[in-house]
């Protein structure tokens, strides 16, 4: 019980950094939100849902596509869009999509 509490209390800090992160998003949502849907889960077929995905890969992906080095047919619209965004604005965005329900 005592090992589970630590735990649960060393968690706390994520979760509140994840939280306020979460909460700072939605001022560049509108950039994504035309092709990714407004909660995260696309209207089209062709563009991917972000809405539960996880955040590490998120920012990843937008971090490639800033530095031109992820390729394919969206590539030039997304790096156009990647470059806008700053280390925090991309953190925020990665936290509230991880945190969307898929």
């Amino acid at each position: 019980m005592r090992s589970r509490t630590i735990f649960l209390l060393s968690c706390l800090p994520f979760l509140a950094t994840s939280a306020a992160l979460a909460s700072s998003a939605p001022a560049k949502v509108g950039l994504c939100a035309s092709c990714h849907g407004d909660a995260g889960r696309s209207p089209y077929a062709t563009f991917p849902n972000l809405a539960g995905q996880n955040a590490g890969y998120i920012a990843y992906t937008i971090g490639q596509y800033q530095h031109h080095q992820r390729l394919g047919p969206q590539a030039d619209t997304m790096s156009g869009i990647a470059v806008q965004l700053t280390p925090a604005d991309i953190k925020a965005l990665a936290a509230y999509y991880a945190s969307l329900k898929p």
